[in-house]
């Protein structure tokens, strides 16, 4: 039976979670068939791999969701985004295996009907298009021929002995797919498949109907295409855990503007827009000047917002015809002022309204 091995933050999050839902680390044991100190000695990482079965009965434990339930990596997903950021989560394996290769996800009709179409307009067949895909283009040679590379699972490219997960640096993953399952899918006779799959069947599609039978790509065309490929199953709602919060965010972030600009009329909206033309002109002049001074700036409204609104509020521009040496002494008398209530004694420096 294939092994999950057991990182870092994997056994961290085992026992943040298990204590955070009050569980018993004996019922768990109990749930395994090991003792009590076996869950000790695997929240301490000196249990290092696990079963794929005993892992599923401890994300179920954890979570108390079937394993098969797409709540229960959610869940994961959610305690692991407490204390790590998504790159952090997606360096860890046992999580990106879980919820793009065993996690089985609702494929949409319409985004059957859109690969089936550009296979059409490219007459690209779905015999070349496996063939691509089961080729592993990025993949090397050595890779691809070994028999010790693992096959449909992702895996650390550069892992050593002695080396901890933080430091095992990119993954990769050589897929072996066969014709029934990829024609079940775009016959619509499979209605689920995992999210590695459905990638890469996305990703080899956009890679002929863009370089033909070129197989070697460069690392930044094959970063651009799997950018293409993960925002056209975005489109349809075709998600990876990981992807799914980053739209639910990206989305929140856009609403959250929207209400924002909702509470400006369009007049407010053009003043900004005057002040923020005058900024880049000042910047164009002196860009260091117009930084500092706008720095300046944002520290006075943080120190009080009401006061520096009143400042500006008020109307030094009926002072058009003062000289330049009467506006040096205005800027003077400012600056004393200043001074002259920055010292002020304790009991003096009242809280007013203005």
């Amino acid at each position: 039976m294939a092994q999950v091995e057991v990182t870092v933050k994997l056994a961290e999050t085992i026992r943040r979670m298990r204590l955070e839902n009050k569980q018993k680390a004996k019922d768990l044991a109990v749930l395994l068939g090991k003792s009590s100190a076996y869950i000790t000695k695997l929240e301490k990482r000196e249990i290092l791999n696990v079963s794929e079965k005993d892992f599923a009965t401890i994300l179920s434990f954890l979570t108390e969701e079937k394993p098969s339930d797409e709540k229960m990596i959610e869940k994961v997903y959610e305690a692991l985004r407490k204390n790590y950021s998504d790159e952090e989560i997606d360096d860890q394996i046992w999580f990106v295996n879980y919820d793009t290769i065993e996690r089985k996800i609702p494929v949409p009709p319409l985004l059957v009907d859109e690969i089936n179409e550009k296979m059409a307009a490219n007459k690209i067949t779905r015999e070349y298009l496996l063939e691509r895909v089961n080729a592993n283009e990025s993949l090397s040679e050595k890779e691809n021929l070994s028999s010790n590379t693992p096959v449909n699972v992702w895996y650390a490219s550069n892992r050593r002995a002695n080396e901890t997960e933080e430091a095992q640096g990119r993954q990769k993953i050589k897929i072996d797919m066969d014709i029934e399952l990829m024609s079940g899918v775009l016959d619509k006779k499979i209605d689920s498949i995992n999210y590695t799959y459905m990638l890469a069947l996305v990703f080899y599609l956009l890679k002929i109907e863009l370089y033909a039978d070129r197989k070697s790509t460069s690392y930044e065309q094959d970063v651009a295409l799997m950018s293409q490929a993960t925002d056209l199953l975005d489109r349809h709602q075709f998600y990876s855990t990981i992807s799914k919060n980053r739209q639910m965010t990206n989305a929140a972030y856009k609403e959250e503007n929207l209400q924002l600009l909702d509470e400006f009329d369009r007049e407010n909206i053009k003043v900004v827009n005057d002040i923020l033309k005058k900024i880049r002109l000042a910047s164009k002049s002196d860009s260091r000047r117009a930084n500092s001074c706008l720095i300046s700036f944002s520290e006075n409204l943080d120190w009080d917002l009401g006061f520096m609104l009143k400042v500006v509020e008020m109307e030094f521009n009926l002072l058009e015809d003062l000289s330049y040496s009467n506006k040096k002494q205005l800027l003077e008398k400012i600056e004393k002022l200043i001074a002259e209530y920055k010292y002020l004694p304790d009991e003096q420096k009242l809280i007013e309204h203005y």
